[in-house]
Parts: structure tokens; C-alpha cells; sequence
């Protein structure tokens, strides 16, 4: 009966304590696997119908809002001055209650700059006491709800650059009075002269009261050269009623114990030839006992589980392989979104089976991770046409043409509405 209890318990997503279900903290939700409890969600609207109120935004950037209590959070870049800038909104009218300067955007890249990050890519995260945010020059900072400064630093003159090839884009996740951020990146830079001393990836445990260091983990790699380049954001799960902070990226898996950042485990299964351009975007995914992981490069995507005797892989498929999107888990099923080619594929957590699948509208590729919410699933893609679509067999139940490309943030269910953010502006859609 006990082993029972335990993997019922293990199998129940973890909810962060950053808000309220109906809230939406963070970029992947309350539960930390892209769905909330939002409720009387619209299923269509346009740019004018159904759109609650409008605010202009500074500057286009993938970053998603985060939604907490009478806040709306943003991060962006200002495309005038360069500035990074954390920013609130009046969650019923939109007004814009504050900007802060947190620091510059100084990196240019020459290899494709139309398809890198910004430095203003990672997603804030919030409760009621503090919103945190993080931004690829290193820059870190925590002001309180009226926005006053409560502390900032930068990590990158602490820890060293963040030399990520496509721009620095993991999102903080903060959990029972910690605050993790990785940094898992490539030893030396891309640009510029080579460092003496080879960089770390590490994971870091910050106090969120006064942005101190609590643990600097060093995280080993295997890996080479971009390989070990990691865009996604910690995972919170459980194993056995035991938390666990998980992260994807230098061709392995790790699991870490939450106060002391000491590796309990690792899963090393998809780059044995250890090829150099396989870095990670995607976040992984804890739902029902496993950890879903998309590999990058049209490799596969693995369903993970722990046994008596280490981890076993429980399923794989390359009938969908998403490069940049995270997976969803809703309503006992894990949807996986394969950006490129714009297909949705929703399976079976535990055998892999494809219950559903489904091309949404739109031309353009998808670069936003999906969300659901209230018996529905949202995606957005690059050129601004958001899809509402039913879980069971993702059937269309709704589209708006949001326009105002480039839409690489995900779009945040929270209370009654829908936060969407566009290149310049953020609309709140739904009921009055």
C-alpha cells in the first residue's frame, strides 16, 4: 500500500509556490508543465474583438508575461536604447505601471541574427512578494510589486560570460525559497579571445530575498563544443514523494537534490557519438512518473523513467520531433509540437501511442511552446495566428490573426483571460 501511495504521488505534477493556479508565475505555469486552472477562456477573438485592453511593448522579444495576482510582468527589450527593462502592468487595465532599467543589450550576432535570441529571451517569474528577472547579458533583479528595486546583480561578472551561440534563454524557476538558474554553455567563447581558464556549467541556488549565491554546483559534461549549449529552464518533480530539480542540456539528464544542487543522477542516451551542433532548447517535461525529453536536430523524443536499478527508456518516437518547442502535459496526455514542420501530436504519457495530431493555421513556424487551460490547448505561431484547440482530438475550435510578427512568446492563461505577447504589444483577450 505504501509503494502505492508513493507512485500516485510521484506521478502528480509539483505545484510551484510562485502563485496560485489560476495565476501564471512563471513561463510554463502553476504546475511547471505548460497548463493552469484558468477558467471561461475564449475559444476566438481578433485584434479588436474580444481584446480586454492593449499595451505597447518597447521591444520584441520571446519572452512570456508572467501573471500574479493584480500584475502582469514582462520582460523586454527596448529597440530604441538597447536597455533591457523589467516592466508592470494593472492586470485589469493595462495601464503601465512600471519600467526599470536592468541593464544593455551589448551582444550582436553575426551568424543568422534574425533567428537568435535577444538578451531579453528568459521569461520573469513571480509571487506575491517579489518578481525576478533574468536577462542574457547575466543581469539579475528583484523589485517588489510596486517596483521598488529589492536587489540585482550580474551574474555573468561572477560566474563567468554567457557565451550560448544563439543568445543566453533559460528562465529562473523559483521553488520552496530558493532560486535556481543554469548556466550550461560551451567552455570557451564563440567570439573573441580564447579564456585561460575553460568555463563552467553550473547550476546555481540563489536566496530570492537578497540575490545572494547559496550553492554555485558544477555540472560535468561529455559533451562538445555547441553540444554543450542549454537554452531551457529547471523542472521541478518528485520521485517517491522526494523533490527534484532537473536539467536538460550538454547531452545529458540530471536530477539534483533541491537544497544543495548535488547530483542524484544522470541519463545520457541520445548523442553517443558526442556530435558537436546538438545543443538543447526545449525544456524537459515531468508528468506520470517520466520525464519526456525532445532532442534537438529531428532526433527523438524520449519518455524517461526511473527503476529499481537507474532509468530506463519507456518509449521514443521521431513521428514528431520539435527542435525549439517544450512539450504540455494536460489532461493525461503529452503533446509535442514540431515547430518546423507545424505539426501537434498528442500521445499516450506511459506507452507512446498517438491518440491525436493535428497541422494548426499558419505559414510561419512555431517558435512558442504550447499552453492549455479551462478544455483548451493554445499555440501561436511565428507570424501571430493563435489556434484554439480541443485535447481529446485537437480538433480547431478557434484561430485570431494576432499579426505583429515576430510571436515567439507562449501565450499565458491566467484567471479569466489570455495574456498574449506579440513583437510590440501585450493584449489581454477575453470576457470583461
Amino acid at each position: 500500500m505504501r509503494r502505492s501511495v508513493l507512485a500516485i504521488l510521484a506521478a502528480l505534477p509539483l505545484a510551484a509556490p510562485a502563485g496560485a493556479a489560476e495565476d501564471w508565475p512563471n513561463w510554463r505555469g502553476p504546475h511547471g508543465n505548460g497548463a493552469g486552472e484558468a477558467s471561461g477562456l475564449p475559444e476566438s477573438w481578433s485584434r479588436t474583438a474580444g481584446v480586454r485592453w492593449s499595451a505597447p511593448l518597447p521591444g520584441a522579444c520571446a519572452s512570456t508575461p508572467a501573471v500574479v495576482r493584480d500584475r502582469v510582468y514582462v520582460s523586454s527589450l527596448d529597440d530604441a536604447t538597447r536597455e533591457l527593462v523589467a516592466l508592470a502592468f494593472d492586470r485589469a487595465t493595462g495601464r503601465e505601471l512600471w519600467r526599470k532599467v536592468v541593464g544593455m543589450n551589448t551582444r550582436t550576432w553575426k551568424l543568422n541574427p534574425g533567428l537568435v535570441n535577444n538578451m531579453a529571451s528568459c521569461s520573469p517569474v513571480a509571487d506575491g512578494e517579489r518578481a525576478v528577472f533574468l536577462f542574457g547579458s547575466g543581469d539579475l533583479a528583484a523589485f517588489d510589486p510596486d517596483g521598488a528595486p529589492l536587489w540585482a546583480r550580474n551574474l555573468a561578472k561572477d560566474h563567468g560570460p554567457f557565451v550560448h551561440l544563439w543568445g543566453y534563454g533559460a528562465s529562473p524557476l523559483l521553488h520552496d525559497g530558493r532560486l535556481y538558474v543554469p548556466i550550461l554553455r560551451r567552455d570557451q567563447p564563440y567570439e573573441g579571445r580564447r579564456l585561460e581558464k575553460p568555463l563552467d556549467s553550473l547550476l546555481l541556488l540563489i536566496d530570492p530575498k537578497t540575490g545572494k549565491d547559496l550553492v554555485r554546483h558544477v555540472r560535468p559534461t561529455n559533451a562538445k563544443d555547441e553540444a554543450k549549449d542549454a537554452y531551457g529552464t529547471p523542472v521541478l518533480r518528485t520521485d517517491g514523494g522526494r523533490p527534484e530539480i532537473v536539467l536538460l542540456g550538454g547531452d545529458c539528464l540530471t536530477g539534483h537534490d533541491p537544497a544543495t544542487g548535488t547530483e542524484l543522477w544522470r541519463w545520457d542516451g541520445w548523442n553517443p557519438a558526442r556530435i558537436g551542433i546538438w545543443r538543447i532548447i526545449p525544456s524537459a517535461l515531468a508528468a506520470e512518473g517520466h520525464l519526456y525529453v525532445a532532442t534537438p536536430k529531428k532526433g527523438p523524443v524520449f519518455a524517461v523513467r526511473p527503476s529499481g536499478t537507474g532509468w530506463t527508456v519507456a518509449w521514443q518516437t521521431k513521428e514528431v520531433t520539435p527542435d525549439v518547442c517544450t512539450p504540455l502535459y494536460y489532461r493525461n496526455r503529452v503533446y509535442v509540437l514540431d515547430g518546423d514542420r507545424k505539426l501537434l501530436i498528442g500521445f499516450d504519457p506511459k506507452t507512446g501511442e498517438t491518440k491525436c495530431s493535428v497541422t494548426p493555421p499558419g505559414k510561419e513556424a512555431f517558435r512558442a511552446s504550447p499552453t492549455a487551460a479551462d478544455g483548451k490547448i493554445f499555440c501561436m505561431n511565428e507570424d501571430g495566428t493563435a489556434s484554439v484547440l480541443a485535447p481529446d482530438d485537437l480538433r480547431i475550435l478557434g484561430t485570431a490573426e494576432m499579426g505583429d510578427r515576430p510571436c515567439r512568446a507562449s501565450i499565458a492563461p491566467a484567471g479569466r483571460h489570455l495574456y498574449i505577447r506579440t513583437a510590440k504589444t501585450l493584449h489581454c483577450v477575453g470576457a470583461p
